[in-house]
């Protein structure tokens, strides 16, 4: 059998971590703490090319899932996700072309309903249904400071955050030095923003923001919380992963574009060049100068007429992009 199971993170081999390489999120240490943060009946595979190499692999797990997500409309059913669990634009599966055939062959065998989220390298899955899910958000960073960045920009967007940085000027940023000081007054403005948001996948617990290997930068307000961010550094890249506002201040202080733009100054001072900003409130991101990258989500059920029918459906309720095609830039034309 060139393919081995395991059900849990603990008993990965140290040689899965070479072929997640690119891909933080499926990294053997991120799996076992979503495993003790997050347990939802995760499972793993890795598929071996002919000289006994991991060469391609894949995360799965169960979600009661909304399969009509992007519609009006409500049908809850338990799904084998086949993602990273905990609601990042990531794909949950890295594979290779040696074991592709092979790693699409297990796919097609589980029971059930199946669905790959936030897929971007066009998988070869005749038989399963493929719809659009919601975009990456995807800054390339060039500048040599954050002045040079602003300066870049066209005066309309050079204005717009000129004036949002001053309403921000009295929001103090501080690192938290130790997540396990993530508390409850933070954890209530992620559920803030959860709430409010309208593709709800799964909400995480507080401990997934204490053990997470990954930075909280909290946004005070006369000492007091109204916003944070989670950042987690892969090499030359910035990945935001979650935040959490006060809605009820956040006009006075303009405080979520300032969070914006606080990833933005940070990744720049560090020398990054791309800010993988995730997925949702593409207009907001897209004006800050993101170009959205498309993803797919593929579908699919053992029972030839349920995954027929997914087939003529799906594209009744892909996720309607908006249009975000804004000329942030001068390069792009328009008045400096």
């Amino acid at each position: 059998m060139r393919y081995n199971e395991f059900d849990s993170a603990e008993n990965l081999p140290p040689e899965w971590d070479r072929c997640a390489l690119s891909n933080p999120y499926l990294s053997r240490a991120s799996l076992r703490t979503l495993e003790r943060t997050n347990p939802c009946s995760q499972r793993y595979v890795a598929f071996y090319d002919t000289e006994g190499n991991i060469d391609s692999l894949m995360v799965l797990y169960k979600l009661k899932l909304n399969v009509l997500t992007f519609s009006s409309l409500k049908w809850p059913l338990e799904v084998t996700i086949v993602g990273v669990p905990c609601s990042v634009s990531a794909p949950g599966y890295w594979t290779r072309q040696s074991t592709r055939l092979l790693f699409q062959e297990y796919l097609g065998a589980i029971k059930g309903l199946v669905v790959i989220l936030n897929s971007g390298d066009g998988l070869s899955l005749p038989d399963w249904a493929q719809g659009v899910t919601l975009p990456s958000c995807i800054l390339p960073l060039s500048y040599d400071s954050f002045e040079d960045y602003l300066y870049s920009m066209r005066s309309h967007y050079r204005y717009r955050y000129r004036k949002a940085l001053r309403k921000g000027s009295p929001l103090e940023v501080v690192k938290l030095e130790h997540n396990e000081c993530f508390g409850d007054d933070l954890y209530e403005l992620y559920e803030q923003v959860h709430d409010n948001s309208a593709f709800k996948l799964e909400k995480l617990p507080r401990s997934f923001f204490q053990q997470t290997d990954a930075e909280v930068h909290v946004f005070s307000a006369d000492g007091v919380p109204v916003g944070f961010v989670q950042l987690r550094q892969h090499a030359v890249d910035m990945h935001f992963l979650f935040g959490g506002l006060d809605y009820s201040q956040s006009s006075r202080f303009d405080t979520y574009v300032n969070m914006l733009l606080f990833i933005v100054r940070e990744s720049i001072a560090r020398g990054c060049r791309l800010i993988d900003f995730g997925q949702t409130a593409e207009d907001a991101k897209a004006k800050l100068g993101c170009h959205l990258q498309p993803k797919s989500m593929y579908v699919h059920h053992a029972n030839p007429l349920l995954n027929f029918a997914i087939r003529r459906v799906i594209h009744f309720f892909d996720y309607n992009t908006p249009d975000c095609d804004f000329r942030v830039f001068k390069e792009q034309g328009g008045q400096a």
